[in-house]
């Protein structure tokens, strides 16, 4: 299974260029800040489009608990859990989860962490990276129950 993850788009004209992507993935993932993105996702996406309610959005779940090739994937935003200063928030809500795959964004910044056996995604913000960071998404692949995860750069 192949998982396309992307957060923080935040509604931006430039969106518009990923909707042409052509990867072909069994799964898009948004975790949130972007609504309006994932409505335009909903309408021209070939595979199932889940979603998170960002601290810019007004609608969706704030959490969601996807499972996925026997893994359990949470979703979530990541305001509420602290996450421009700590993963301690993140770890505490995968440990209630029992959660393979925490995927969050918020901070604007891509990173991939293995901790304590358990994947965790920021894929970024695909129209406004912070710092000297890149507009990027995330691959994720689930084969056989192995994870493998990887940022894509995002032109």
């Amino acid at each position: 299974m192949k998982i396309l993850v992307l957060s923080d788009s935040h509604n931006s004209p430039k969106f518009s260029a990923f909707l042409s992507l052509n990867e072909n993935v069994d799964l898009i993932i948004h975790c949130g800040d972007g609504e309006r993105d994932v409505q335009d996702l909903l309408a021209v996406a070939e595979c199932p489009v889940y979603f998170v309610r960002g601290n810019c959005d007004f609608n969706g779940p704030l959490t969601r608990l996807i499972e996925a090739e026997n893994k359990r994937i949470l979703v979530l935003h990541g305001n509420m859990h602290n996450v421009k200063y700590s993963f301690e928030g993140l770890r505490q809500a995968q440990k209630q989860n029992n959660a393979d795959i925490v995927l969050f964004g918020h901070s604007h910044k891509p990173s991939i962490d293995l901790i304590d056996g358990c994947w965790f995604v920021n894929p970024g913000s695909l129209t406004r990276p912070r710092e000297s960071f890149k507009p990027t998404y995330a691959i994720i692949e689930i084969n056989q129950g192995e994870i493998k995860s990887r940022l894509v750069e995002f032109k």
